[in-house]
């Protein structure tokens, strides 16, 4: 996440970049009296825009939960509704099934460091 790109938003010059810029704008927020963030102008001092992560926290840990509801093989099994096919399930998922409980042992500790956690773990 922290190696990931980030976007300026200029109109002249859109793009991506992995380069972190150590700018900062002089002017000072009138409502906090702070300044801004080290990083979120582009690098180039021609450029007005400004820089932000191409993937959030947020959605970073949508996409986690999303990996982690995929792998449980438990609820998929549940959600069947066939006693017949449930059971044809449950064949083809043994050969797999200790791979995708590492795999959704992985996620939930990914899950669990995160502290976003708190506010989507209720679906």
């Amino acid at each position: 996440y922290y190696d990931g790109t980030i976007l300026v938003d200029d109109g002249l010059s859109a793009h991506e970049t992995r380069n972190v810029s150590l700018r900062v704008n002089e002017a000072t927020d009138s409502v906090s009296q702070t300044a801004s963030v080290i990083g979120s102008l582009p690098a180039d001092p021609k450029l007005s825009g400004n820089v932000h992560l191409k993937t959030n926290e947020a959605s970073l840990y949508l996409q986690i939960a999303h990996f982690g509801r995929s792998l449980d093989v438990e609820s998929c099994l549940e959600k069947i509704q066939s006693p017949r096919l449930e059971k044809q399930m449950q064949h083809k998922l043994a050969s797999v099934s200790e791979q995708l409980e590492t795999a959704s042992a992985l996620v939930d500790s990914l899950k669990n460091r995160s502290a976003f956690r708190w506010g989507f773990d209720k679906a």
